[in-house]
């Protein structure tokens, strides 16, 4: 449905390693036919498929990375998945290509805007260049 510009972010945690490429993309699944778990599992399979392995190690290095940040106004808390993403509200490299495609995006759980969450996180953007301490 709408994807932002592919966007190329400090690495975050584990610093010696190359840049990442982020971008933020809406699509649009039944929940009967893919739920939460079952989307999620399907994005593994789609990663392995392209080369990732998981190590279990945080920050590692990796050919590709697929976030289920919103599941519409969803909340799920499975062991599995925890949607909204738990960490998203931190990470410019996922809230800036989100304000690209939703502006006016407000987070289901409470209200907040994608502009009260862009001004508690400490990031700088660069032409398509996000740099975040």
């Amino acid at each position: 449905m709408a994807q932002s510009k592919v966007y190329l972010t400090e690495p975050q945690g584990r610093k010696n390693q190359p840049w990442f490429r982020n971008q933020v993309v809406r699509i649009r699944v039944s929940p009967d036919e893919w739920p939460g778990n079952r989307l999620l599992a399907r994005f593994f399979m789609i990663e392995a498929k392209l080369g990732r392995e998981r190590s279990g190690e945080l920050w590692e290095p990796r050919p590709i990375d697929i976030d289920i940040l919103l599941y519409g106004d969803w909340k799920i808390l499975s062991p599995a998945l925890i949607v909204p993403h738990q960490h998203m509200r931190n990470r410019a490299f996922v809230l800036v290509p989100l304000k690209e495609i939703d502006p006016e995006f407000r987070f289901p759980d409470n209200g907040q805007s994608i502009d009260e969450a862009l001004g508690q996180v400490a990031y700088r953007l660069q032409g398509e260049q996000i740099f975040q301490k």
